[in-house]
């Protein structure tokens, strides 16, 4: 975390004088980042992909129930969470959930725990279509591998990326009753070993490997994956269109009508072309690539992969680590097809990269903003690659691949208006916080009867019965013990909650539900977070007159309508005041960002205290 937090002392204050300091500690530290990213020649050692799970579900351990949507096939998952505390348990005999109306027994137990839909793309109406652009700089410095170093000019990720498609689409289609076959498109045969036009000589030493590459390689699609769903035929998430002739095979081939290779078969197939070329780095990238495949269908934004630049050159592979490290990530294939596949999931954690715990909505566009500034000055896709890799290394080689489809264009736009996505499970997957509601525990600590906003924020998310989006930043400042509702209250005095996930059950196609624990790994990472602020001092004058904070309003004015729309109690008259002045919100006026869409007087005391319902709970919860 940023060292220097952003927020106040005083319970009630929104703090906006401290602008000028919040933007000068953002401006140093994104600069501070960028700076160190570009002095680098190569990119930094990372976790890999499979380095910090934790109970991921297996896409492939059950035949999906799906439902079209928006041109896609949609497979669900159903996520359960625990509300009370993890690690030190929460003891707490009060539940989360009461209705007004509906006061429970003394003996009735707690409802701890809150379920949650969770979509996946199970299918898309035809292969994404992928544009090769003359980009080299965010793969060119992958290559130097333990026992081998692999010339720079060499570039194999688009071809590597192509050929993870492809089993990944075979494991799709092996757990789905689909069906993986060869289209009669291949690849041209170059002529002397020469490519003609544009196109780039794939060199295969492997006489039966060689019609797999050719339909791998080939322009438009040499190979389909589809699977019959809701009277209609889909492919598979990570099918790939190639717009272009890019490759020529070096030699002719057998085309004859034969079998497509299982994921097994074709996973061997790739590590020993990869193997013999020492490529262990580029196809552990190009995996990162061919996961965020699902994003772009979704998203319907085209992958963009670098140009090939190959070499003839053979080698000897002389270590072990890599090959030991790719064939534990292809055990775990399925489970990266789910964080792969969910919807917004991986994007979610792309956009967690850049969430700060310590910023708080009112100061978001700070934080924001000097990042925004710091990032156009990189001139090239390796230095935002690195940046990323720096800031959050357990998350570097989905953050590389991002970088090297464009998925990271998409990401940073989000980024910067402030509300990202968020996705609960990918954050649980992957133990990478994306909001303040990951990392806030609402242990029971009062100040002089006042508590965190951020920990009333959380038992109010907790409270309510439908789970909602919430912006990442959390609301600065505290409150007092007695404005809060009286569930809230209750809570606020009990052992603490946190959210964790308890258990994850897939919809299979007959309707059942099937209890998938997931795997988990650890992996001790060699490179810390780069979060500490360092580097030279900045110059005078921040250009704060000149700054948008666009980003911080539309924030702060979702986060405080949310915790305001059941009233507002006298001694925040003043913070409402303010966010009026600033914002241009009513006082009586609903947030059209919020999902709710009653009129709320934020002016009136807290909740209705007139009415009987509010007597009997708040009675009820005094007593407790």
């Amino acid at each position: 975390m940023v060292t220097d937090e952003f927020q106040g002392e005083e319970p009630v204050l929104l703090l906006r004088e401290g602008r000028a300091a919040a933007v000068q500690r953002g401006t140093q530290y994104w600069r501070s980042l960028v700076e160190d990213a570009s002095s680098r020649s190569g990119l930094p050692v990372t976790a890999s992909l499979v380095g910090s799970l934790r109970q991921v579900p297996s896409f492939t351990s059950t035949r999906h129930h799906s439902h079209t949507s928006g041109g896609l096939i949609l497979a669900e998952g159903i996520s359960t969470w625990s509300t009370a505390s993890g690690e030190d348990g929460c003891v707490c005999d009060f539940p989360l959930h009461v209705q007004d109306e509906e006061l429970p027994e003394e003996n009735a137990k707690p409802n701890m725990t809150k379920t949650l839909d969770q979509r996946l793309i199970l299918g898309i109406q035809s292969a994404t279509v992928c544009k090769v652009a003359n980009d080299y700089a965010s793969t060119a410095c992958v290559g130097t591998e333990e026992g081998h170093e692999q010339p720079p000019s060499s570039n194999f990720i688009t071809a590597l990326t192509l050929a993870w498609a492809y089993i990944l689409s075979a494991c799709w289609a092996e757990s789905q009753e689909g069906q993986i076959q060869y289209t009669g498109k291949t690849a041209k045969v170059s002529l002397g070993g020469q490519a003609a036009d544009q196109t780039t000589t794939f060199f295969c030493e492997d006489r039966d490997a060689r019609r797999w590459w050719a339909a791998l390689l080939a322009a438009g699609q040499g190979w389909k994956a589809t699977m019959s769903a809701t009277q209609s035929v889909h492919h598979s998430p990570w099918s790939l269109h190639l717009d272009e002739r890019v490759f020529a095979i070096d030699e002719p081939f057998d085309i004859e009508d034969v079998a497509c290779p299982r994921s097994t078969e074709a996973f061997r197939l790739l590590m020993d072309f990869c193997s013999k070329r020492g490529l262990m780095s580029q196809v552990e990238a190009a995996l990162g690539v061919a996961l965020t495949l699902p994003s772009h269908a979704y998203l319907k934004l085209p992958p963009r992969l670098p140009r090939p630049n190959h070499g003839n050159e053979n080698s000897t592979w002389t270590g072990t680590a890599g090959l030991q490290r790719l064939e534990e990530l292809f055990r775990l294939i399925p489970n990266l097809m789910t964080i792969s596949s969910l919807v917004m999931g991986l994007t979610s954690i792309l956009c967690g990269i850049f969430y700060e715990d310590s910023v708080s909505c009112n100061l978001c566009s700070e934080w924001l903003e000097p990042m925004s500034s710091a990032f156009n000055t990189i001139i090239d896709s390796q230095t935002l690659a690195v940046i990323g890799m720096l800031r959050r290394p357990g998350l570097g080689r989905w953050w590389l691949g991002a970088t090297v489809s464009g998925l990271s264009d998409y990401v940073l736009r989000e980024v910067k208006g402030g509300t990202p996505p968020i996705n609960l499970s990918s954050w649980w997957w992957t133990r990478h916080s994306q909001s303040f509601l990951c990392s806030t525990s609402a242990e029971s600590h009062t100040k002089d009867h006042w508590i965190p906003r951020r920990q009333e924020a959380l038992l109010r998310y907790l409270t309510q019965k439908d789970w909602s989006y919430c912006p990442p930043w959390m609301p600065p400042g505290w409150s007092h013990v007695e404005d809060l509702p009286p569930i809230v209250r209750a809570h606020a005095r009990c052992g603490g909650h946190a959210l964790s996930l308890e258990a994850w059950h897939w919809v299979r196609q007959d309707g059942s539900h099937l209890l998938d624990l997931g795997k988990s790994t650890v992996e001790i990472e060699s490179v810390s977070p780069t979060n500490g602020i360092s580097g030279s001092a900045l110059e005078q004058g921040t250009g704060l007159e000149h700054m948008s904070d666009s980003a911080s309003k539309q924030c702060s004015r979702m986060i405080f309508w949310w915790l305001g729309r059941d009233g507002t109690a006298r001694r925040d008259r003043h913070v409402y005041e303010e966010l009026q002045d600033w914002v241009g919100m009513a006082m009586d006026e609903s947030d059209n960002s919020s999902d709710s869409a009653e009129s709320v007087d934020h002016m009136a005391p807290v909740l209705n205290r007139e009415s009987s319902s509010f007597e009997r709970v708040a009675k009820w919860v005094d007593q407790r």
